[in-house]
């Protein structure tokens, strides 16, 4: 019996390749799931299933050498994670060692280089082998994935030098290469500097924390100590919960995706306009809207109902909504369309802020 052409394994490729799309579609679901538990931030997520074309050239190219090309190519399925920071991506990696089953043998970690005074291509590329009697990938063909893990700026230089080297008909020059190179290395020192810079956030952050749960609540009201006074007193979330008793629907955030950061700013900016500049002022307006939180959250709820719309009950709405009945006397609709609001609640607010 003669052996298949690469055409011919093509071919068998294009009829599976409708499940390992779908097998695509369930590995990157699981993975941004251990990613939101994790509490692991991200710039991004993708997957994608390999084109028939990308793998028929795959198996034709020169000294390739497949007997069984759909069980021995690893990246049918492609995963790409891309980080913010050096540690996000280092606490992606070790996750997907926690709960992947790893293909070591065809993994490739090329995170750190193995001689010092060499730049260029950093990530991590975890073969991994997908079992469909697993619960978390029933429906997926039996197959390998590849993952990839990379920095924001390792990304740009990947994707830079994919286009220029590996895309281009013609061997790049070496003065060419040697900017590329040159590039690595000053984006490798951007990463160290990136995280340089978090390490200096966080500290500012606990230190902060610590001010507040010590009752020491004189501080500038910036992105960094609201962020503490939040995380420290958990009022947002006290608060959110007297919002679903009023009526609101539940509210889920991705944390590891960066989800409330727009929600965050936009208290902080509302904050400012209401000419609250420490983290006591902001403190002392939110406790004093207690008392009649669950009246005006109510009343909120029905007006939005009254324009099909039910609200969720997100954290920082939830206190936004708060303040602006509080400062009722100095906001405007413009304010409050201006902060973000699905238009059918900002109705409804305008309308408690000026009819209650």
């Amino acid at each position: 019996m003669s052996t298949p052409d690469a055409k011919t394994w093509a071919e068998r490729y294009r009829q599976l390749r409708p499940a390992v799309k779908q097998g695509t579609r369930t590995v990157h679901a699981h993975l941004r799931k251990l990613l939101t538990a994790q509490r692991i931030r991200v710039l991004y997520t993708a997957g994608r299933a390999k084109s028939v074309r990308s793998f028929y050239r795959k198996i034709s190219g020169r000294n390739k050498q497949y007997v069984d090309p759909l069980g021995q190519v690893t990246d049918l399925c492609g995963l790409r994670v891309v980080t913010y920071h050096l540690e996000e991506a280092e606490a992606v990696a070790a996750l997907v060692r926690d709960h992947f089953d790893i293909d070591l043998e065809n993994s490739v970690d090329k995170w750190k280089p193995v001689d010092p005074d060499r730049f260029g291509y950093r990530s991590i590329h975890y073969v991994v082998r997908i079992d469909p009697s697993r619960l978390e990938f029933r429906g997926s063909p039996r197959m390998s994935a590849e993952i990839q893990i990379r920095t924001i700026l390792q990304h740009a230089w990947a994707e830079i030098d994919h286009l220029v080297r590996y895309k281009s008909h013609s061997a790049v020059s070496e003065p060419l290469q040697r900017d590329l190179f040159r590039l690595s290395a000053l984006l490798e020192l951007g990463d160290l500097e990136f995280s340089r810079i978090r390490e200096a956030f966080l500290a500012r952050m606990q230190a902060h924390r610590e001010r507040v749960r010590n009752g020491a609540l004189d501080i500038v009201l910036d992105i960094e100590s609201l962020r503490a006074y939040l995380q420290e007193t958990g009022i947002h979330r006290v608060l959110a919960e007297e919002a679903r008793s009023a009526g609101f629907r539940p509210y889920v955030s991705e944390v590891g995706f960066g989800g409330d950061d727009d929600a965050v700013s936009s208290l902080l900016l509302l904050a400012k306009e209401l000419g609250l500049k420490t983290v006591r002022a902001l403190h002392d307006e939110l406790q004093n809207s207690r008392s009649s939180a669950r009246f005006i959250l109510e009343y909120v709820e029905n007006a939005s109902e009254d324009f099909g719309f039910i609200p969720v009950a997100n954290p920082y709405e939830v206190l936004m909504i708060l303040l602006l009945y509080q400062r009722r006397d100095s906001t405007t609709p413009a304010l409050i369309h201006g902060l973000g609001f699905p238009s059918e609640l900002g109705d409804a607010i305008v309308l408690a802020t000026t009819r209650m």
